[in-house]
């Protein structure tokens, strides 16, 4: 009854349309049957779009791990991507909220899903955000994200247990920290508003060219083997400054030059309410040490360590898959818009504008691997080669070798 209460007729008989499939597959043995379903619908419902083009930027990465994000009220659900499935997969991971000791402190862990789609007490990763500077004035915003990321395999041992039929502990030596920066920023151009005066006789204020808006996102990880562009192909210029903040929707991760992951937002319209959260398609290449089958690797995790932190960077990177209401970064990117002493003007709303980029650099002076974009040194777009090339390259689409243009300054 509250899996219903909460749905209109079409969800309803769209939830119902694949009751008989899971009835049929439970009836021929198979682990998934109806009280999984229900579970399943009750966590995240059916995909809006069950197609693979829909949710992933790269469509001949073969051989990697396709998972996709499934918005949740307080966190998400992490299914292995099945085409045409109107669930969208298999379930492997659950991330939900957790306790903190602040609002604008978000915690959040990683549960593995069991077989039959049930949550375990296994936690295998957690998601810390530490820090958040918000600047904004006529013009100019700046948000600095500082994540802490921490990933971990679990030591299994035979015992009685109700998973598994065996006992598991979060692991002491396989484990790995990182520290991820994402930083946000936007300009527009000040136009001279002329000679002119008000009738107080003070000068007018600058005008604020709108169309001139532009956005661009820089992300760096306090370890320097790891690098990334955030990027889009929904505008002609696919790297650097866009014309709005949802138009950098992908995010492409290198590690010591290889590319190992993509991940891309995506977005659906009409959706309920006035929050908005988007999916999230994550492509991972595997480890080298990483053996692959349908039931995961050999201790029962379906990813190692490592590939399992680049999902959470990419989580990390798309927080509004997690959660429905994120800070004020809408205040202050509004205030950007507005010309000193109107309504909604960050002197209006009290904020201060006396600031620069400066100012926040000394304020991050103690994460030194954050970078920020410099709009004085504005670099040509980066030429990404055609898929000829890269299927010429590595045979996967996937452009191992590319590198990644420097786009950001480095203070």
């Amino acid at each position: 009854q509250a899996i219903w209460a909460h749905a209109d007729l079409e969800n309803c008989r769209a939830q119902l349309s694949i009751l008989p499939l899971h009835a049929e597959a439970a009836a021929m043995g198979q682990s998934s049957g109806i009280f999984s379903t229900l579970r399943m619908l009750s966590d995240w419902g059916t995909l809006p779009d069950a197609e693979r083009g829909t949710y992933f930027a790269e469509l001949l990465t073969m051989g990697w791990y396709e998972l996709l994000c499934c918005p949740m009220i307080m966190g998400a659900m992490v299914v292995v991507f099945e085409p045409l499935q109107r669930s969208g997969g298999k379930p492997v991971y659950k991330i939900k909220a957790r306790l903190s000791y602040s609002e604008h402190v978000p915690r959040f862990q990683v549960n593995v899903v069991a077989e039959d789609g049930s949550n375990t007490n296994w936690v295998v990763g957690n998601l810390e955000k530490q820090e958040t500077h918000l600047r904004t004035k006529p013009g100019e915003f700046v948000r600095v994200q500082v994540w802490k990321l921490m990933t971990n395999s679990m030591d299994i041992s035979e015992g009685k247990s109700c998973l598994y039929g065996t006992s598991a502990f979060p692991s002491s030596t396989d484990i790995k920290i990182l520290h991820m920066a994402i930083t946000t920023q936007a300009k527009a151009d000040l136009e001279d508003p002329g000679p002119n005066t008000d009738p107080t006789g003070e000068p007018l204020s600058p005008k604020i060219n709108a169309s001139s808006e532009r956005w661009v996102q820089t992300v760096t990880v306090d370890d320097p083997k790891y690098e990334f562009q955030a990027c889009t192909l929904r505008t002609d210029r696919s790297s650097g400054p866009q014309p709005q903040l949802n138009d950098i929707d992908i995010l492409k991760v290198w590690h010591k030059g290889r590319k190992v992951a993509i991940a891309r937002k995506q977005r659906f319209a009409g959706a309920w309410g006035v929050a908005e959260q988007p999916y999230l398609g994550v492509q991972i290449r595997p480890g080298e040490n990483e053996a692959r089958h349908e039931q995961g690797n050999t201790n029962g995790l379906f990813l190692d360590t490592s590939s399992l932190m680049m999902l959470l960077m990419c989580v990390a990177w798309s927080e509004e898959t997690m959660l429905s209401e994120q800070d004020m970064t809408s205040r202050f990117s509004k205030a950007m818009r507005v010309q000193p002493g109107l309504p909604g003007s960050a002197s209006q709303l009290g904020l201060s504008v006396a600031w620069d980029l400066d100012d926040v650099k000394r304020k991050l002076k103690h994460r030194p691997f954050t970078k920020f974009y410099d709009w004085d040194a504005q670099y040509p777009a980066q030429i990404e080669p055609s898929e000829s090339e890269k299927l010429i390259a590595d045979g996967t689409g996937a452009g191992d070798e590319m590198n990644v243009a420097n786009t950001a300054s480095v203070w």
